[in-house]
């Protein structure tokens, strides 16, 4: 996260030589990532095997599943989407949503750790240790001898690079032990769990997902002015302060991408005759639950099945909303309009 201007400047510069980098590994396929591209390469996979797609689509592979829904609505037998994005919101609309629920869902991890017996920190003040770690790195980025070990991680942690992996963390329950495990470490003076992982081979998950965003979302003005400002937004939104969201990374690392934005936001109006689900937790941190409520009007005749916890994506916690996308999948049973699980 660039903290002055010349870090800011030095940012952009680096980006673009890995942008340059990617399309010389890469080659001409770089052009083809767009989200609209994918979908037609899935067409075409459809139509060389025949039959109707029944596609469950997670997170950004919600869009890809509505945005085939709109270029092919009569090949579709069922539509399963978990976690939605909505394309047509702005880059700072994200931003705006991915911090209200962090902050939303960092309060509720803080007590859960406090208060659970299977937390590392149970019985602790854990708000309280959140600070002191927090503290302590302003001061000085707090060592992590484990990624000094392995290479796999940065070799310490500074405060904006812990507020952002323990974003990262509270995407899922599952993490919440390990993320727990880490505050306590961390308050030792060991931040090897809340450092940042290091690409260390050519093939990266996150450099593939940068190469779809920078074709398909457009970007806010790029002065370090604006970027302040929109930081500023976000921090007011939160009281345990903010880390670096994917929409902010995106502002930086696509400034100056060698691929043109192919496949801008746009609004979304779909009508297909197969059953459409869509699941969506009401604290997901990562993609902000008013997102489902507009992709619930975008996509006529689709059903929103509420599920009142936190994280992203439903399936893998095998509760009952994970039940109900297994009968949808199977059996075409759609929930009732209106259902709302506790797991």
């Amino acid at each position: 996260m660039p903290l002055t201007q010349d870090d800011y400047e030095n940012s952009l510069d680096a980006f673009e030589k890995s942008g340059k980098s990617c399309l010389e590994s890469t080659g001409e396929s770089l052009r083809y990532m767009d989200t609209i591209s994918a979908v037609k390469d899935v067409e075409a996979v459809r139509q060389a095997l025949g039959g109707d797609i029944t596609f469950w689509g997670g997170s950004y592979g919600t869009q890809y599943g509505y945005t085939y829904a709109q270029l092919f609505p009569n090949n579709i037998r069922a539509l399963l989407l978990d976690a939605m994005v909505d394309h047509s919101y702005s880059t700072l609309q994200l931003e705006v949503g991915i911090a209200r629920n962090d902050a939303l869902v960092l309060q509720h991890f803080l007590d859960w750790a406090q208060k659970n017996s299977t937390s590392p920190l149970f019985g602790k003040d854990v708000p309280k240790i959140y600070n002191q770690v927090r503290e302590k790195a302003t001061k000085k980025a707090i060592l992590a001898p484990g990624c000094v070990q392995t290479g796999a991680c940065a070799p310490d942690a500074a405060e904006w690079e812990i507020r952002t992996n323990i974003g990262n963390y509270v995407k899922s329950l599952r993490t919440w032990p390990s993320l727990a495990q880490g505050l306590a470490d961390a308050q030792e003076g060991n931040a090897t769990l809340l450092a940042t992982e290091l690409a260390t081979a050519k093939s990266y998950i996150g450099m593939s997902l940068l190469a779809i965003a920078c074709q398909d979302w457009i970007l806010p003005q790029g002065t370090w002015e604006v970027q302040q400002n929109r930081l500023h937004a976000l921090e007011a939104l939160s009281p345990y302060g903010i880390g670096f969201t994917s929409a902010s990374f995106w502002s930086i690392a696509c400034r100056r991408w060698p691929v043109p934005i192919v496949n801008p936001q746009a609004p979304i109006n779909i009508t297909i005759s197969a059953p459409v689900l869509m699941v969506h937790a009401m604290w997901d941190p990562a993609s902000n639950y008013d997102m489902a409520v507009s992709m619930e009007q975008s996509i006529r005749g689709s059903v929103l099945l509420t599920r009142r916890g936190d994280g992203h994506g439903s399936y893998s916690l095998k509760g009952n909303t994970s039940a109900a996308m297994d009968s949808f999948l199977i059996d075409l049973k759609v929930p009732d309009p209106g259902t709302v699980y506790d797991s």
